[in-house]
């Protein structure tokens, strides 16, 4: 029994190892053909972008709301259309640059994000690419972060 859990194992880690190599060696073509404009934007449900944390800066009192309604969306959804959130590894970028002077604030992690079929990886201004989603989160799919 041991040696078939084993064997499965290794097949199982084997074939994800190939999808990553597959995956990447499709981006490395559509990006050297003119389908990489059109494609530059999507994210596959396997991608390395969906197994990064998704996070989100909170207002509280957003975040509050959310809470009797059971769905999420913070106060400049309408005005912008979206939610914005960002990558574990750009969070320290995002409170300094928007949240140094506030304390009103918590930050949110988005579970389930391949899941989500309003999740987009967009590319911003600068250059980085962003999680947006374009459309109310259930609060089931939010954790609060401790900093």
């Amino acid at each position: 029994m041991l040696l078939v859990t084993a064997c499965g194992l290794f097949l199982l880690r084997l074939i994800q190892q190939h999808h990553t190599y597959v995956y990447n060696q499709t981006i490395d073509t559509l990006k050297r053909s003119n389908l990489a404009i059109q494609i530059e934007n999507t994210v596959l449900p396997d991608s390395p972008e969906n197994q990064r944390r998704i996070l989100h800066v909170a207002n509280l009192t957003d975040w509050h709301n959310a809470a009797t309604t059971g769905s999420y969306k913070p106060s400049t959804f309408e005005s912008e259309g979206f939610t914005h959130c960002c990558f574990d590894d750009q969070l320290s970028d995002i409170l300094e640059t928007y949240y140094s002077d506030q304390s009103d604030y918590l930050v949110l992690e988005l579970t389930a994000s391949n899941q989500n079929p309003d999740l987009k990886i967009e590319r911003a201004s600068n250059g980085d690419q962003y999680p947006h989603i374009y459309g109310s989160i259930p609060v089931a799919n939010l954790i609060p972060v401790k900093l």
